[in-house]
Parts: structure tokens; C-alpha cells; sequence
């Protein structure tokens, strides 16, 4: 009943303006249903209420990335990582650019929080993943992807990253032969959630590899 309790955190909004729980879920409601305006609105309003909440400010700066506002945005997510300056909300900023197609931007926010902690495989793959993206740093990111998979050797979505690092690289046979062992680590799993894409990824690699097997 989405109409209904739109209808009711308007009316607590109105009866209070200093709400925050209700200008919080109201700019929930708002996102979920792309009303970046209204999200904006509401978020702006609950900072003035609780200034300089990171929380607050990373969904800030989300929602005026959304808008391709991008000098805002940037603005939030450093004022955000002023007031908290952990692996978390570095992390969390780095992975909305990255889902936005900023991976320049998510490289910064990647290598500020693996300074922290140089030992957390799933940021050492994000960093790794977001220098393939770009194109540039091949050979820091494929020793970054290394380190990953030292530490977790059997994520499939981690070979698959330093398997695309060797592709864009040109060395196909290793590549082929990494992608190849993480699908079959993949198709073991009961839910498999990345087969799909992993298989995408082996066509992909096993196709750069014909040429040079038949010359």
C-alpha cells in the first residue's frame, strides 16, 4: 500500500517538519520510484535536521549522480567521507560510481579504502575490476586481482576478473584457461547466480583463442 503510506508520511511531515525518520523513508519511497527531485528534496531537508550524517550524504550524493549533477555529487561524497572516514563509506561511494559507470571515480574512492585495509579481498577485486573497466594500469590491476584470489581462490567472480585483466592484455590462453575453471566452480554451486554471465565471458575468451589455435 505504497499510495497510502506516501499519504501518511506526508501528513507526519506536515504536522512535523522536523521529522527525520519521516523525510528518511519518505526519500526512500522517492528513489525506489525514481523521483530523484523529491529524493533530493527530502534528503536535503533531513541533513538540515541531522547535518553532516554520511549515511545522509552518500544517498545525497546518489541521487544527484542519478541526475547527472556530478559536481554535487562529488561534493557530497567528500563532505560524507569527512565526517566518517572508514573502509565502509569509502567503499559504499567507490561501488555507486561504479554502478553508475564513473570507474575513474570509483578507482579513487577503491584505492583510498584499501589503503585501510590492503588485505580485503572483495575491494582488492572491485579495484582491480574498475582499472580493467578504464583500460589503464593493467599490470597493478592484475597483480591487485592476484592478491584477491590469494585470498579467496576459489571465487569464481574473482578469476573472472583477473581472467578479463590477461584478456585485455592479450595473453588468451591463461585467460581462457581461468575463465574456464571458474565456470566450473560456478556450475557446482546450487544457486548458480552468475553462470550466465561467466558463460558469456568463456565464449568471449574461448573466440580470441581460435585464431591463434588454428594459425
Amino acid at each position: 500500500q505504497e499510495a497510502r503510506s506516501i499519504a501518511l508520511l506526508d501528513s507526519a511531515i506536515a504536522l512535523d517538519p522536523n521529522y527525520l525518520h519521516a523525510r528518511v523513508e519518505r526519500s526512500r519511497i522517492a528513489r525506489k520510484n525514481a523521483d530523484w527531485v523529491r529524493a533530493e528534496s527530502e534528503l536535503r531537508e533531513a541533513l538540515r535536521i541531522a547535518p553532516n550524517q554520511p549515511r545522509l550524504l552518500i544517498a545525497l550524493g546518489e541521487v544527484q549522480l542519478k541526475q547527472t549533477h556530478t559536481a554535487s555529487a562529488d561534493s557530497a561524497f567528500a563532505q560524507a567521507l569527512l565526517h566518517d572516514d572508514s573502509i565502509n563509506i569509502a567503499a559504499h561511494i567507490a561501488h555507486i560510481y561504479s554502478e553508475q559507470n564513473h570507474a575513474e571515480r570509483a578507482i579513487e574512492y577503491y584505492e583510498h579504502a584499501i589503503e585501510r585495509a590492503p588485505e580485503n579481498a572483495r575491494l582488492l577485486n572491485n579495484l582491480a575490476w574498475s582499472y580493467a573497466e578504464t583500460g589503464i594500469e593493467l599490470e597493478r590491476a592484475t597483480r591487485l586481482s592476484l592478491l584477491s584470489l590469494q585470498l579467496d581462490g576459489e571465487n569464481p567472480i574473482y578469476m573472472d576478473t583477473y581472467a578479463e585483466l590477461l584478456y585485455l592484455q592479450k595473453h588468451y590462453t591463461r585467460a581462457f584457461a581461468v575463465i574456464r575453471r571458474a565456470l566450473d566452480i560456478e556450475n557446482r554451486q546450487q544457486q548458480s547466480e552468475y553462470s550466465d554471465y561467466l558463460r558469456e565471458q568463456y565464449e568471449k575468451m574461448q573466440n580470441a583463442l581460435v585464431p591463434q589455435t588454428s594459425m
